[in-house]
């Protein structure tokens, strides 16, 4: 219980696994999160350059940003005993997502993917989701 982590596919997707045997004496190295639970400083947010303005909706920004910060020399750790939850209200028209348009998810991906991987980006184009 709350030892998730996320780790990337090359679908380019991400994937929660259980990560309860770690050793809680040392930092615990996180390869991917998703997109709403970073927390970082205003400085070094900035210097990744936030989110992707060509990205739209919501879907992806956890892969450009997880990728940014590793390739950009920061890292990502677990903040324990941190406890994150996550409601969906898809009732409330102050949370609900008006914004999400079909299909953007993959197009996400594929920025972040085209952008961060260099020549790696081949194998993500051999799978369904990106052929061309």
């Amino acid at each position: 219980q709350g030892m998730a982590s996320c780790y990337f596919a090359w679908d380019s997707e991400f994937k929660w696994f259980n990560n309860r045997f770690h050793d809680t004496t040392t930092p615990r190295w996180v390869p991917m999160m998703s997109g709403g639970l970073f927390a970082m400083t205003k400085w070094w947010w900035k210097q990744l350059g936030g989110y992707d303005s060509a990205m739209t909706g919501w879907g992806g920004e956890n892969i450009d940003q997880s990728l940014r910060i590793w390739l950009c020399g920061g890292e990502i750790t677990h903040a324990e005993p941190a406890y994150i939850a996550h409601m969906w209200r898809t009732n409330d028209p102050k949370t609900k997502a008006h914004y999400h348009i079909n299909g953007d998810v993959h197009r996400n991906r594929w920025r972040a993917v085209h952008g961060w991987l260099g020549a790696f980006e081949n194998v993500t184009l051999q799978y369904p989701d990106f052929a061309r």
